[in-house]
């Protein structure tokens, strides 16, 4: 009777280990199917009506693409434009003094011909020698509201088809000549082009006016890049038109505003 229980455990324990082996392995089959349907078949939903439909990404399922939020870039500038049609060369203006009206002060630019493209001159209140400039000839010249500063933009020929514009600013009180610095954007845009696309000639900032503010505090310049074209022969405008505010107290510039191409 003993024989026969222990038999019947034995058998059980067997039959059992053999069951839990049959379940692993219908598990892993079933796993393993399960696996490949979902890499080699695609998954279907049912649809109202009976249909169904892949899950498979079309280009409806597409989320919709975002607007591009990259300004657009603007047309190139082409402007053509005609430089040094108001200069007064220093032969020309040679002794012929600039008066303020309400001091009677004058200031005078006489020819220093020491070079033939760019003679120069010296520059006087009333009688006295206060300094000297470089290029050919000046525009704009005007006295401050307080009529104790003069200011002028001074051209020179740097070459052929090349010219420099510098603005030159006279304190009256203290006698002293001193030159501002270049508007900073159209310089270093002058430069960039220069360095990127070497030519026969060179683009260059244009100061096409200066005025001074009512309080005599600082110089408004207008200024823009200029490059030079032979065929068809002539000047162009390349940049914006910037009006740059030098501050006399600070010597520094602020842009005041870019004006809006026509």
């Amino acid at each position: 009777m003993e024989e026969a229980l222990a038999y019947c455990n034995v058998w059980a324990s067997n039959t059992l280990t053999m069951n839990k082996r049959l379940l692993m392995r219908i598990t892993l089959l079933l796993i393993a199917a399960g696996v490949a349907g979902y890499y080699f078949f695609p998954n279907t939903v049912q649809q109202p009506g009976g249909t169904s439909a892949t899950s498979s990404a079309t280009a409806s399922d597409q989320p919709p693409e975002l607007a591009s939020t990259t300004e657009p870039i603007p047309p190139a500038i082409h402007v053509p434009v005609t430089i040094l049609d108001s200069l007064q060369t220093y032969y020309d203006i040679t002794s012929l003094p600039f008066t303020d009206p309400e001091s009677n002060i004058t200031v005078t630019l006489r020819e220093s011909p020491l070079q033939a493209r760019n003679p120069g001159a010296n520059l006087y209140i009333g009688a006295t020698l206060v300094g000297d400039v470089e290029g050919m000839g000046i525009t704009a010249s005007a006295f401050s509201p307080n009529g104790r500063a003069f200011s002028f933009i001074e051209t020179n020929i740097c070459g052929a088809v090349c010219e420099g514009f510098d603005v030159y600013l006279l304190n009256i009180n203290q006698q002293k000549l001193v030159m501002l610095p270049p508007t900073p954007t159209e310089s270093s845009e002058a430069k960039r082009l220069n360095d990127e696309s070497p030519r026969g000639y060179e683009a260059y900032t244009y100061i096409s006016s200066i005025a001074w503010a009512p309080d005599s505090s600082a110089l408004d310049v207008t200024s823009y890049v200029v490059d030079y074209e032979s065929s068809p022969n002539g000047y162009y405008r390349i940049s914006p038109i910037r009006v740059w505010r030098y501050d006399l107290a600070t010597q520094t510039y602020t842009l005041v505003q870019t004006l809006p191409e026509e």
